[in-house]
């Protein structure tokens, strides 16, 4: 997980073959489009080179993943599905005393509100990370065959909003935002700029303590943030977010992945990079059906293998 921004960006036009118009001038317009936003991203990015939020490890070791402690209950705050008034934070409470989420609220704490903040230094993998979602979300909204509605989404783990930003606006009437950190929370109805107008609820919780609005979402987001969750607290987020799915809504997952055999651990971050074997034994533990699965392209070589999975 940039400078501040004062109107929100153009979507990126990443689209399928099939998608791209025959029509030059409207190429052109996209080509400029995109040109625009890459320009505008590295201006408030600035990336840095020491972040080791992607970075990979050489598997010369192996850690079991971490669960909560047994008899440890979550709090969950019982206006969760109540109407709020001009965005407000809504605060959850939870697992506070799980060293594996304390950790990671500290670390997150120190961590600037920025974009590359949010990329852990590697904030020039934004634009190829915007266009490799676009593509794989408009599968699913876009085109004849496609059946998931755009009312409202909801993005988990949220940051200051970079996705929701360079993604989500461009396409949903409505979004949600979750995410534990106030000074990004706070950060972020400033870095969306006039786009803070669609979103209609921020969370103040981990995805631990998440409950889902039943049947309120068309998109389940969640990117770069699973890593922070226990096996356990993962499998039953899962099955609250089925529950929160409208009909023919989809969650879409984006982590990294490790190619050892057995989850790494980060102790800087207090964060786990599963096998993709043990993301998809989770996922189907926790009752969601893989339709759709793609390896992230043109990522730098010297980071992990990102992978993005929608489910039902």
């Amino acid at each position: 997980m940039a400078d501040v921004c004062d109107q929100i960006e153009n979507s990126l036009k990443v689209e399928s073959s099939s998608d791209i118009s025959s029509n030059s001038s409207e190429v052109n317009t996209q080509n400029d489009n995109k040109n625009n936003d890459q320009r505008q991203e590295l201006e408030e990015d600035k990336a840095s080179s020491n972040g080791s939020f992607n970075s990979k490890s050489d598997c010369s070791h192996d850690e079991p993943s971490l669960n909560p402690a047994p008899g440890q209950e979550k709090i969950l705050n019982e206006t969760i599905g109540a109407k709020k008034e001009d965005n407000d934070i809504l605060p959850q409470n939870g697992n506070s005393n799980n060293p594996l989420y304390e950790d990671a609220k500290s670390y997150w704490q120190t961590v600037p509100p920025t974009v590359d903040g949010m990329l852990g230094g590697f904030a020039r993998i934004s634009t190829t990370d915007i266009a490799g979602s676009n593509k794989f979300l408009r599968s699913f909204i876009k085109g004849p065959k496609a059946k998931t509605k755009t009312r409202c989404v909801v993005d988990c783990g949220c940051g200051i909003g970079r996705i929701t930003k360079r993604l989500l606006l461009q396409y949903f009437d409505k979004v949600d935002m979750v995410e534990q950190d106030t000074k990004f929370i706070t950060e972020a109805r400033t870095f969306l700029g006039d786009g803070a107008k669609k979103v209609d609820n921020f969370f103040n919780c981990g995805l631990q303590d998440f409950e889902p609005v039943a049947e309120r979402y068309d998109v389940i987001w969640c990117q770069w943030v699973l890593g922070h969750l226990s096996d356990d607290d993962f499998v039953q987020f899962f099955r609250r977010c089925r529950e929160g799915l409208a009909e023919d809504g989809v969650i879409i997952i984006k982590e990294n992945v490790t190619g050892c055999h057995s989850p790494e651990f980060d102790k800087q971050d207090s964060s786990f990079t599963r096998p993709k074997s043990a993301l998809v034994e989770l996922i189907n533990k926790s009752g969601c059906t893989i339709i759709k699965q793609e390896k992230q392209k043109n990522f730098p070589k010297s980071i992990f293998d990102v992978w993005m999975f929608a489910l039902m």
